[in-house]
């Protein structure tokens, strides 16, 4: 008999669709960060790219959390699955052409970002629609375990297929992986969650309301504005360039991405077991590993190194990752669950595209080397003045909130 959160239909749906979708998401960033890279040998013209990738989501990511509270989430995450598909699939006919110029990379980048401003806020909201309150843990690590088991091979196969063929073959399976799994998301049966009617302003000031009352919510909403800014900057634009200029480019970044991908693998397996007692506080001290990978690549140590870097932020941040997401499902109602995560993902996103823009700059004027040395420095800082929060210290443990009946 199956127990946990796979003795529940929609739930396996869900999972199934995730699985599909990142079979082709773990290779799109490295293929698309070598494609710019081979075209445009300068770090502004990545920074750029990514850029556009980040900015509509952040922009967007309030409007996004309104609609996950209002609009069915099913028909959100097909549609923008489908919107992310069509942008992937136009950048690898772009490629195989030979006609993607930057500016096209970077509107159909900022295609891809608004439709994760949807998305994501849907997908936060409707797990507790899948799960009662006891799986929630389980079910949130059983999404991130394969998810991230497949991140392990992909960076290392996308290497490879970058050194023997060409990054638009990796672009195009990712838009493939798309379409499949909207198809998939738009079958899935879930309850409905209880909506007064308001007006867009009224549900977007109640949303606010919920992050402004919590100092420990918003707290750690601000150092992941600084946090993931730096960690952006640090390993997902200059980590490529310095993988090329002294690790021999996309074979070696694939070996980092897959050590990291594995250490999210290790992490999932943790979290099936292990649910601590002071997640907020496991939360923030998992954030110092996060300098480890920038630290290492700036001082040019070896590879093995980098990859051993790179496997124990991984481990870190993917039991940071789900003990947060279980405790704000734990402790939010489930019908404000997308506007209060989309205030959590605009305060972390809007700064991460002027970190790109600033790193790319600097890295071009006085180099990547010492605008690594800042943003492992800049992680270690932040998470010692939030470490020193009293909200933080004295948060208690999550309780559990009514949801909607899964199916």
């Amino acid at each position: 008999m199956i127990r946990g959160p796979l003795a529940h239909r929609a739930f396996r749906t869900f999972l199934l669709a995730r699985v599909i979708s990142v079979a082709g998401s773990a290779m799109a960033p490295i293929a698309l960060a070598f494609a710019v890279i081979d075209r445009h040998a300068e770090p502004s013209a990545l920074a750029l790219v990514l850029a556009a990738t980040i900015t509509p989501q952040a922009i967007l990511s309030l409007i996004g959390g309104v609609s996950a509270d209002r609009l069915p989430r099913r028909t959100i995450l097909a549609t923008g699955n489908c919107a992310a598909g069509a942008a992937q699939a136009t950048v690898a006919v772009l490629l195989f052409t030979d006609k993607a110029s930057l500016p096209w990379l970077t509107a159909l980048a900022a295609t891809s970002g608004a439709a994760s401003a949807f998305t994501l806020p849907a997908m936060q909201g409707i797990v507790p629609q899948l799960v009662p309150p006891e799986d929630l843990q389980q079910a949130n690590a059983l999404i991130r375990l394969p998810v991230n088991a497949f991140k392990v091979g992909g960076p290392v196969l996308v290497g490879i297929l970058i050194t023997v063929a060409s990054p638009e073959w990796a672009l195009a399976w990712d838009a493939a992986t798309f379409f499949i799994s909207a198809a998939l998301f738009s079958r899935l049966r879930v309850a409905r969650v209880p909506k007064k009617q308001a007006r867009f302003r009224q549900d977007l000031a109640e949303g606010w309301k919920e992050v402004r009352q919590r100092p420990w919510l918003w707290g750690f909403v601000l150092h992941g504005s600084v946090v993931v800014m730096a960690w952006m900057a640090g390993f997902q634009l200059l980590g490529p360039i310095a993988a090329a200029g002294s690790y021999g480019g996309g074979p070696a970044w694939g070996v980092v991405q897959g050590a990291f991908a594995a250490g999210l693998v290790v992490g999932s397996l943790g979290a099936l077991r292990w649910q601590p007692s002071r997640p907020l506080l496991v939360c923030i001290a998992a954030s110092f590993p996060m300098a480890l990978p920038a630290l290492a690549m700036a001082g040019q140590a070896p590879i093995w190194l980098v990859v051993a870097a790179a496997l124990v932020t991984g481990v870190s941040m993917d039991l940071s990752i789900i003990a947060w997401s279980t405790f704000v499902q734990r402790r939010l109602p489930a019908e404000l669950l997308g506007r209060v995560s989309s205030y959590m993902t605009f305060g972390e996103l809007i700064a991460v595209p002027f970190g790109y823009l600033i790193a790319g700059q600097l890295a071009t004027v006085i180099g990547h080397q010492i605008v690594l040395y800042g943003a492992s420095a800049t992680i270690v800082v932040a998470t010692l003045v939030l470490m020193a929060f009293p909200a933080v210290r004295r948060a208690d443990r999550p309780v559990a909130v009514q949801t909607c009946a899964p199916t």
